[in-house]
């Protein structure tokens, strides 16, 4: 369910015409902030429901990765198309 939270973040920064690149951001800011409590003392007693987290957050940034990649690719076909067939 926290991976949806974070897609649907992710999604809702990129719809509303903010860049890849706030959602980026936004993960990064996240990730490194529950990396700092997975060490923190005080989160002993949430340690298990923090590494959670923090392996969600490592899938979301996956999935936004992968996606990025399939961007680019089809980009590069799609230019590639027009290229050949305008020439």
């Amino acid at each position: 369910m926290c991976v949806c939270v974070c897609v649907c973040i992710c999604v809702r920064v990129c719809v509303q015409g903010s860049s890849v690149e706030e959602a980026q951001l936004l993960l990064d800011d996240h990730t490194i902030k529950s990396q700092a409590m997975q060490s923190s003392p005080a989160a002993v007693a949430f340690i298990d429901r923090i590494t959670l987290w923090v392996k969600k957050l490592s899938s979301m940034q996956d999935i936004l990765d992968a996606w990025l990649t399939a961007q680019v690719r089809t980009w590069c076909d799609d230019y590639m198309h027009l290229t050949h067939t305008h020439t």
